[in-house]
């Protein structure tokens, strides 16, 4: 369960920036699409949040 929870870490710490070495040996295609996921993933949430989806509409009396 250590091993795992250390692997999980590495990983993070690489997907935020934090370390620039891949944790686990993975070709150069995947690491390249699993990095555009992530941007996409963390653009979406910024997207999403920001307020350009919002239904709300303001109306000034």
């Amino acid at each position: 369960m250590k091993r795992i929870l250390s692997t999980i870490g590495e990983w993070l710490d690489y997907l935020g920036g934090i370390s620039n070495s891949v944790p686990a040996p993975v070709g150069r295609f995947a690491e390249t699409v699993g990095l555009a996921l992530w941007w996409a993933v963390l653009a979406g949430t910024i997207a999403l949040f920001c307020g350009q989806t919002s239904k709300f509409i303001y109306i000034d009396f």
